[in-house]
């Protein structure tokens, strides 16, 4: 909520025991409501001047957007001959709860590949949890679901590719065909575990390149 006027320096009053003080011209005051309601409020300099601000509740949309960066995870690995690499988009392994993967393949170049057909299979801690043959995605990528699973260890992921094309001509699928592209899903690797593997490696280039010999001429 932001309000001003003019020329005159003006405070804002809301019944909260909020209260903005005077601000100038092109000066802004804002306020966050923690619970949703209709909140008037007036000029405390020009009383006759009064408004009313609504405050919605956040939706589940607003509240899973938010919550996404924080639950998903990501991992990406290339076929043996380079041609495809598959990515896989998932929920955090959360023990008690199934885990969503939704897979992408792309080229070299980051183009979806169309017409993809595949296996899935996923194992965590030597279990099953997840199973499906034959699997065929016109645009390139997929959804899966795993089977609750029994802890928040990590997920090893095995997608085979049988090959692209059609589904009713098998005999004509090209592409490397019953190369198997093994991902991991691990719950603790982010942004920061990231950042601590960048810091790592620069650390050893740097190390690495004070201790080289220099040979005399």
């Amino acid at each position: 909520m932001e309000k001003s006027h003019g020329k005159t320096q003006t405070p804002l009053h809301i019944p909260l025991q909020v209260e903005s003080s005077l601000f100038g011209p092109g000066k802004t005051f804002s306020q966050t409501f923690e619970e949703a309601g209709t909140f008037p409020y007036f000029c405390m300099v020009h009383p006759w001047m009064k408004g009313v601000v609504t405050a919605q509740a956040e939706t589940m949309e607003e509240e899973e957007e938010e919550m996404t960066d924080e639950e998903e995870t990501y991992a990406n690995a290339m076929s043996s001959d380079g041609s495809i690499n598959v990515e896989i988009e998932s929920s955090i392994p959360e023990a008690g709860e199934e885990m969503s993967i939704h897979v992408t393949f792309t080229d070299a170049d980051g183009n979806a590949i169309e017409h993809v057909n595949y296996d899935i299979a996923a194992m965590q801690n030597g279990l099953d949890v997840i199973s499906e043959s034959g699997m065929h995605e016109h645009a390139g990528e997929g959804m899966h679901v795993t089977d609750a699973l029994a802890s928040d260890s990590p997920v090893d992921v095995q997608v085979t590719i049988l090959g692209i094309g059609l589904p009713d001509e098998e005999a004509n699928w090209t592409g490397p065909i019953g190369d198997v592209v093994s991902l991991q899903v691990v719950p603790e690797f982010g942004t920061i575990a990231a950042l601590v593997l960048a810091i790592s490696i620069v650390s050893i280039i740097a190390v690495t390149a004070k201790s080289r010999v220099i040979p005399k001429l």
